[in-house]
């Protein structure tokens, strides 16, 4: 397989994980009760290590692991925003 599916699909993962991890957190806004600390953070980590080797099928392990914390910081810069304009409406 090409590049042209593995990067888009090892991106998303990397943002699901994020998004698993924000919901789990007890501060939350997006939804009314938070993920349970299992379920959140132990779905998050599947989600990392399956998006890590996904993205270790174009780059390197390096730079995979890279594109993965860079994802999360993206994801959990945007995730309160996000959840403030939702609760707005």
């Amino acid at each position: 397989m090409s590049s042209v599916f593995f990067i888009p699909v090892g991106m998303m993962l990397c943002a699901i994980t994020g998004i698993c991890a924000y919901l789990a957190a007890p501060q939350q806004l997006l939804v009314p009760t938070p993920l349970s600390k299992p379920m959140g953070l132990g779905g998050g980590l599947l989600f990392a290590v399956a998006g890590t080797l996904f993205l270790s099928q174009v780059w390197s392990l390096v730079t995979a692991i890279f594109m993965l914390a860079l994802m999360l910081m993206l994801v959990w810069s945007l995730m309160p925003l996000c959840a403030a304009l939702v609760r707005s409406r």
